[in-house]
């Protein structure tokens, strides 16, 4: 597979787990199990230099569980489930 169809493969990917979000409550066990997927796929598509401003409709920072709101080098994250994923603030990024 050439990078080309793998980016066009998360592209899709990333967009149809953003539906399904959508459609479920983010108290939900599902919801929270897709969040994972949803920050693994927008920091794959982030390094690979995909611009999400128009495919990210969720858009949902990432918080470490201290709180404070970090940029996050995409590359330097090991394990995505060390973040705290409920963000308050309604714009982030």
């Amino acid at each position: 597979m050439t990078e080309g169809e793998m980016l066009k493969l998360s592209v899709e990917e990333f967009s149809r787990l953003q539906q399904y979000m959508r459609l479920t409550e983010k108290d939900s066990e599902a919801y929270k199990a897709m969040k994972i997927r949803y920050i693994e796929l927008k920091v794959i598509l982030s390094s690979s230099g995909v611009n999400l401003t128009e495919l990210d409709m969720i858009k949902e920072c990432l918080r470490e569980r201290t709180g404070n709101r970090k940029s996050v080098n995409p590359t330097a994250v090991k394990d995505f489930r060390s973040f705290d994923f409920h963000c308050p603030i309604k714009k982030c990024g």
